[in-house]
């Protein structure tokens, strides 16, 4: 995406989708000289508290990871949807770092065959978040095989 000022590029977030809102999830706006003077250490969110906009996915996602907690078990399998650059990306890293997992990031273009899903599912580590981006890119067999 084009940038056409001196702000640096931040992308808007999408979560998993409520009927009748169609409410975006945003990153708030940045003030560069904070960033340099040491105020703010990041731009992009690393905790739930960071993400401002629709509060009701961001309250479902608390609730799941709460629960997550508490239970002493990993998040449960979650469908993000949306179209591309809304932060589908930035909400599964944002999940992991809360549940103080890994993160692994599978382009689905990438799995070509059935060992490279295997490889990839193999490698992971029982509280890995894996987030397979473009996962409608996936072949069907592997899709179901996911479920």
């Amino acid at each position: 995406m084009e940038q056409n000022d001196d702000r640096p590029f931040l992308s808007g977030f999408s979560v998993m989708p409520v009927p009748g809102t169609p409410d975006q999830l945003r990153i708030p706006e940045i003030n560069m000289q904070s960033i340099s003077s040491g105020e703010v250490s990041d731009a992009k969110p690393t905790r739930l508290n960071d993400l401002i906009g629709n509060r009701s996915v961001i309250q479902q996602v608390s609730v799941a990871l709460s629960a997550a907690r508490i239970d002493g078990r990993r998040f449960d399998h979650s469908l993000l949807v949306g179209p591309p650059g809304l932060g589908k990306t930035c909400l599964a890293e944002v999940i992991a770092k809360e549940m103080g997992s890994d993160y692994t990031e599978v382009l689905g273009q990438s799995v070509r065959n059935p060992s490279d899903l295997h490889a990839i599912l193999l490698g992971a580590s029982d509280k890995t978040v894996l987030f397979f981006d473009e996962a409608h890119e996936l072949r069907t067999e592997y899709q179901t095989s996911l479920y």
